[in-house]
């Protein structure tokens, strides 16, 4: 009888082939996490609409309107010099991130040589004493068995330790030279991991400059806009009016208004 019954369902599911099939769920794609540019593309982007203005705000006839605004061309020019300073604050934030991720490839490099010289020098001290129950506290003096890589004032501290013992033990297989190698590459390497921290406090402050500066010239730039926006209001109808709109940034069809958060 189960037989039969069986036999009944599996026809009655042949005749429905619309019925979906149980599929499994397919794995979720997590979003790539982007690391933000060393600059803001939005800090780019106001930083070009003054420069742009500035290049216009200085021609006739808008030079002479905007003196009747008491916006000077001195004021335009000095807009126009903080502008490409500003530039230049965006220009060594960008340059001293490309060189911090130069020093950071010579950190990590640096680093792996330096593991290797200590973790010989361990297999060294671990030949001589690791046999020996009364020198099991030589061994501590190379830290063996220790996390070295946990942070770099651990592998700096742990290192210049090692090198310290060196100066007073002598292990099988370890040269002078090989201490002297091992001398250097802690040398090379912590010198890197500072390069690296010195361009990243550089980048940082170099940004930081930049965005204070973009600050003031941008309030400047809004008052120049304004004072355009009042000479050719948008509902003026003229070719001159739309042309200075255009030029100075101005909607074509609203009046310009910018809101603080």
């Amino acid at each position: 009888m189960s037989t039969e019954t069986d036999t009944i369902k599996d026809e009655a599911a042949a005749m429905q082939p619309n019925t979906p099939a149980m599929q499994p769920e397919a794995p979720v794609k997590k979003a790539i996490r982007r690391s933000p540019g060393p600059v803001k593309a939005s800090d780019l982007k106001e930083l070009k609409k003054t420069e742009e203005l500035t290049a216009v705000a200085l021609r006739e006839p808008y030079a002479t309107v905007l003196e009747r605004y008491d916006i000077s061309r001195a004021f335009i020019q000095t807009l126009a010099t903080d502008s490409a300073q500003c530039r230049t604050h965006f220009a060594d934030a960008v340059q001293a991130v490309d060189k911090k991720r130069g020093q950071t490839r010579a950190e990590s490099s640096g680093k792996k040589s330096l593991l290797l010289l200590v973790r010989k020098v361990q297999a060294a001290a671990s030949v001589k004493y690791a046999r020996d129950a009364t020198q099991a506290a030589v061994l501590k003096d190379y830290y063996i068995g220790v996390e070295l890589t946990g942070s770099a004032a651990r592998l700096a501290q742990y290192s210049a330790a090692i090198l310290e013992k060196l100066g007073e033990d002598t292990l099988p297989g370890i040269s002078s030279a090989t201490v002297a190698a091992l001398s250097d590459a802690r040398a090379q390497w912590w010198s890197a991991h500072e390069g690296q921290q010195a361009a990243q406090d550089e980048a940082t402050r170099k940004r930081a400059e930049g965005q204070a500066q973009l600050k003031i010239i941008t309030d400047r730039r809004i008052r120049v806009q304004y004072a355009i926006e009042s000479e050719y209001p948008y509902n003026g109808g003229t070719d001159a009016t739309k042309a200075a709109r255009a030029a100075f940034g101005l909607p074509a069809t609203r009046p310009f208004r910018v809101t603080r958060g």
